[in-house]
């Protein structure tokens, strides 16, 4: 069923109503795995937050990296653009696949065959010599 507006018509011996229905599309899943915190990684504190989003704080002494490991669900098509708070050049997030960044600020979504989804490492990253005090919610989501 499409999302939008329906009626629903109900047959009950001579009896006969119609029920208006609105149909909403859900939320797709976030798959972005939820990472033991707190962490510390060259002068970058990741704590966490609640409710899937990480508070991010420190001055980066290097790239400063929250990495988890995941499998995703299969061969399809993956996209990080849900996430909030990153500026895709100071924080940002990217996935990679098989050693080979596939998603990050520049490639949001990216097709992925089932063996590529077998092993994937999660990131959020703070580029060297930034100054951070913000809290953010990364998203990776399946689209097909």
């Amino acid at each position: 069923m499409k999302p939008g507006d329906t009626r629903i018509t109900l047959k009950a011996g001579g009896v006969t109503t119609t029920i208006p229905v609105t149909v909403t599309q859900a939320e797709p899943e976030n798959l972005w795995p939820a990472a033991p915190l707190p962490v510390s990684a060259n002068g970058i504190t990741f704590s966490d937050a609640g409710s899937g989003r990480i508070h991010v704080t420190g001055t980066s002494t290097g790239y400063a990296t929250l990495s988890v490991n995941t499998s995703l669900p299969g061969a399809g098509t993956y996209t990080t653009t849900g996430g909030q708070g990153f500026n895709g050049s100071v924080l940002y997030m990217q996935v990679k696949a098989a050693g080979a960044t596939v998603l990050n600020p520049s490639t949001t979504s990216v097709t992925l065959t089932a063996a590529q989804t077998g092993s994937v490492q999660c990131q959020i990253v703070v580029a060297p010599g930034q100054t951070v005090d913000t809290t953010v919610t990364p998203a990776l989501t399946k689209t097909a």
